[in-house]
C-alpha cells in the first residue's frame, strides 16, 4: 500500500512540474486533463504526507521518551506519542479508502423516480432510505456537497 502510495506522490509531483511548464498552457486540453488528475491526487498525496508526519512524530516521542528523565514531560511525550499512534491509525484508515478503485459512475448524479405505490412497497422504500441515510453518513466525505431528493413533479 505505502509503496503505492510513494507512486502516486512521485507521479503528483511530476504533473506538477509538468503543469508549471509554459507549453502546457498553450495546450488547453492537455492542461485540463492535467489539472482533473492532480485534483484525483491531491487527497492520497495530503493524506499520506500527514501519515508521513504522523510516523516522524512518533519516532520524535520515542526518542525523547527515552532521553527524558523529567516524569511531567515523560507523561507529555506519552500523550504526544498517543496522539500520533492514533492519527497513523486513522491516516492508515482513509488511505486504504482513497486507494480504492474509483467507479466511473462516481461523479455522475442519479434520479430514482418512485410510482405510486402499495403499503408494502412503501414500508419497502421507507426502509431502503433508511438504509441510504445510514451508508451516506458513513460515506458522506466521498459525497458532493449538495445531495439532492427531487420532488414529484405533479
Amino acid at each position: 500500500m505505502f509503496e503505492q502510495c510513494q507512486d502516486v506522490v512521485k507521479h503528483f509531483e511530476e504533473i506538477q512540474a509538468e503543469l508549471s511548464s509554459p507549453d502546457v498552457a498553450l495546450d488547453q486540453n492537455r492542461f485540463r486533463k492535467l489539472m482533473k488528475e492532480q485534483s484525483d491526487l491531491e487527497d492520497i498525496v495530503s493524506t499520506y504526507r500527514g501519515y508521513l508526519k504522523a510516523q516522524r512524530d512518533q519516532e520524535d516521542a520515542l526518542q525523547m521518551l527515552e532521553e527524558e528523565k523529567d516524569e511531567d514531560m515523560r507523561s507529555l511525550l506519552k500523550e504526544e506519542l498517543q496522539d500520533a499512534q492514533a492519527r497513523e491509525e486513522k491516516l492508515t484508515h482513509e488511505l486504504k479508502i482513497l486507494l480504492l478503485p474509483k467507479d466511473p459512475n462516481d461523479d455522475r448524479n442519479i434520479m430514482l423516480e418512485m410510482p405510486e405505490i402499495r403499503h408494502d412497497a412503501f414500508q419497502v422504500t421507507l426502509h431502503f432510505f433508511k438504509i441510504w441515510e445510514i451508508i451516506r453518513k458513513q460515506v458522506s466525505h466521498y459525497l458532493p456537497e449538495e445531495t439532492e431528493v427531487a420532488s414529484d413533479p405533479r
